[in-house]
């Protein structure tokens, strides 16, 4: 491995060691108990940064071995700072404090109906995670839609109805359940409305343009097509027999002509 490889690889290596035991809330991640993290959401996370917006997993992989004391471990698709480490920190808790009165989230665009129906629970990662500011929440619901809904989620009323909150660092919280009742965005009949002008817009881009035939206007013969219509269509097979007999009758009638004139 030449130098530069090296020196790229160990920038890496320290990017994640901050990220891993010290501060994964920074960049919008909640690790899992034992401090582990999917790699997939690792490096979705790593893309929103200018410097590592080409990295990849298999070159986070790559670490175990190009490193001579590699500190992180893998476990399957998932990657944690090994315990021991040197220079381990010590990533957030989970810890019950009380919340802000506005927290954030951004969900999808197809999710956020239901979200006004029924409230949010058991989220398929087992956490739902919030953000104190506006442009954390929109970073992390970007990752599962380029377009994400903006909620704010008023935390006393959520607590109310049974919600929890769980600090997360300094920038994010996580719940397992959100009421409803507990949650404000835009009014749904015109989110609807807006997505449907928006559906409408993308399928006019989209939709091919209509040829001249089905414009009602005349094409240009074409060989590869066209002949083999005619030899498919009985109709237009018995016209074109009739268009052969009559240039066959007009020359005879032009031969029989001239033989008279002489």
């Amino acid at each position: 491995m030449n130098r530069e490889a090296r020196q790229r690889f160990q920038a890496l290596a320290k990017q994640l060691s901050y990220i891993l035991g010290h501060a994964p809330d920074e960049f919008g991640l909640v690790l899992e108990p034992g401090g582990w993290i999917p790699l997939r959401t690792l490096v979705q996370a790593l893309h929103e940064e200018d410097a590592w917006k080409g990295i990849t997993v298999s070159r986070i992989i790559d670490l175990g071995w190009q490193l001579e004391d590699c500190p992180f471990e893998f476990e399957g698709e998932r990657i944690r700072f090994k315990s021991g480490a040197a220079g381990e920190q010590m990533p957030p808790e989970r810890e019950q404090t009380p919340p802000p009165v506005i927290l954030y989230l951004a969900v999808r665009r197809r999710f956020y109906p239901v979200l006004c129906e029924k409230g949010y629970e058991d989220p398929p990662s087992g956490e739902i995670i919030l953000a104190r500011d506006k442009g954390m929440a929109t970073r992390i619901g970007a990752r599962r839609d380029p377009q994400p809904v903006l909620v704010e989620v008023h935390t006393k009323k959520a607590e109310e109805l049974g919600s929890r909150f769980f600090s997360y660092g300094q920038n994010l919280f996580v719940t397992q359940y959100l009421p409803a009742e507990g949650l404000a965005g835009p009014p749904l009949r015109l989110f609807q409305d807006a997505e449907k002008k928006s559906l409408s817009s993308k399928t006019k881009k989209q939709a091919p343009p209509r040829s001249s035939s089905e414009n009602g206007a005349s094409h240009a013969w074409n060989p590869a097509t066209d002949r083999l219509m005619v030899r498919d269509d009985p109709e237009a097979k018995s016209i074109l027999k009739r268009e052969r007999d009559k240039k066959k009758i007009g020359w005879k009638d032009a031969l029989r002509k001239e033989k008279r004139k002489g």
